[in-house]
């Protein structure tokens, strides 16, 4: 596990963010990988998020990410490999991360799950 995923266990376990479903970011809410994607952001200045009115169809902008529209609700592959992620849905055994997320569990309770490394969850 990468220090990069320690961090976004720690934001996740920090209560800082309003947990939110079905896309990255919308208002000041937030899915499980969109922590990730805020964090990312705060580490690279060209990664921005973006409003729905600001991409094109689509989400053809690939830098950044975007409130429900377009690919706003995988995770962007710099972010996936920043974490070492080894898919944008955090998919592991047979369930996922954005699953957990919009089925309802806790980002407590991804945090913990995210902290086992279960088989297929990052890359080898």
């Amino acid at each position: 596990m990468n220090e990069n995923v320690i961090k976004w266990v720690e934001a996740l376990q920090s209560g800082d963010y309003k947990q939110g479903k079905y896309v990255l970011k919308k208002e000041d809410r937030y899915c499980c990988l969109g922590v990730a994607c805020d964090l990312y952001s705060k580490e690279h200045s060209d990664f921005k998020i973006v409003s729905q009115e600001d991409c094109t169809f689509f989400g053809a902008n690939s830098r950044g990410f975007s409130r429900g529209f377009g690919d706003s609700i995988f995770l962007p592959s710099e972010v996936q490999e920043w974490l070492g992620l080894a898919d944008k849905y955090g998919n592991f055994d047979e369930s996922s991360l954005m699953g957990m997320n919009d089925e309802g569990k806790s980002f407590e309770e991804i945090a913990e799950v995210i902290l086992t490394s279960p088989e297929g969850l990052f890359v080898k």
